[in-house]
């Protein structure tokens, strides 16, 4: 088997939207995830070590990584499934066959970004559009926009995991609302409305009045909001807190680009580059 390379991801908009069959907005970044035939070393209760154990495996046909991509929190597990069923299946391999079987196995969990890795690996440039937890349609983000989005990760340590985020009771959420925002979004990526970037600002908002984002993750999003030149500011992922997205005004000078990063190393986080520089 060859290495399989697998595109890491960011929920720009739309975390526990999509859950519930709304609508998200999901970038696949690099540097990619890769594997290789080899012994696997997967959690028996990560997706992967699920999938193993279902299909009763030997060793011969399991996965191996070599490169860690971006890291956790960026669709490291859903990465090393989709990796692991490529090098089951072979040329039979069926991203949607997948999806189903992962939703059924983690109804807690969207799919979006599970499905987005695996369709968009031999595509480049592409952000994608997820509905109904099932569909994920691309479409081409406006280069200049792209360039004037800022994106930081946190630390291995301050990471909300996952799983445990989305075993807890969550609140009925306004989807129509949700999808109004991330409706505006795209057309915003699309360089088709300034205004739709406040959207961001206000899906943040609205979920941390849910108590869906976390104290942490709050305190950060606001002194991004309190620079100069900042148009809107977003967490992304489990309480919006793993990875955040700062747009900065069209005429944002390199002095409050400056700030912003200064902001972000106040906070311990580190820059990813812009969201064109980190796009699959």
């Amino acid at each position: 088997m060859k290495s399989i390379s697998i595109p890491g991801k960011i929920f720009l908009l739309g975390e526990y939207a999509a859950i519930d069959g709304g609508l998200s907005i999901i970038a696949p970044v690099r540097p990619p995830y890769r594997y290789e035939l080899g012994e696997s070393l997967a959690h028996p209760e990560s997706p992967y070590g699920r999938y193993l154990r279902e299909f009763g495996l030997s060793s011969a046909v399991q996965i191996r990584s070599v490169a860690q991509g971006p890291g956790s929190g960026l669709g490291s597990s859903t990465a090393e499934l989709i990796a692991g069923a490529i090098s089951h299946r072979g040329s039979a391999f069926d991203p949607e066959a997948l999806l189903v079987w992962y939703q059924s196995r983690f109804p807690e969990a969207s799919g979006g970004d599970l499905l987005v890795q695996a369709i968009s690996g031999k595509f480049v440039g592409n952000l994608y559009q997820y509905s109904h937890r099932s569909k994920a349609k691309p479409f081409t983000a406006s280069p200049s926009v792209l360039s004037r989005i800022q994106v930081f990760r946190v630390c291995e340590s301050n990471k909300l995991r996952t799983h445990e985020d989305l075993r807890k009771n969550r609140p009925v959420l306004a989807l129509e609302r949700m999808n109004q925002w991330t409706e505006r979004g795209v057309l915003a990526l699309q360089g088709e409305s300034e205004e739709g970037f406040l959207g961001f600002n206000e899906f943040a908002e609205y979920l941390s009045s849910l108590g869906l984002e976390t104290a942490r993750a709050r305190v950060i999003r606001e002194s991004f909001r309190r620079c100069s030149g900042v148009i809107s500011a977003k967490g992304c992922g489990a309480g919006l807190n793993d990875v955040f997205l700062v747009v900065m005004d069209l005429s944002a000078t390199a002095e409050e680009l400056k700030l912003v990063r200064k902001t972000a190393d106040q906070h311990g986080l580190q820059s990813m580059g812009s969201l064109g520089e980190v796009l699959w």
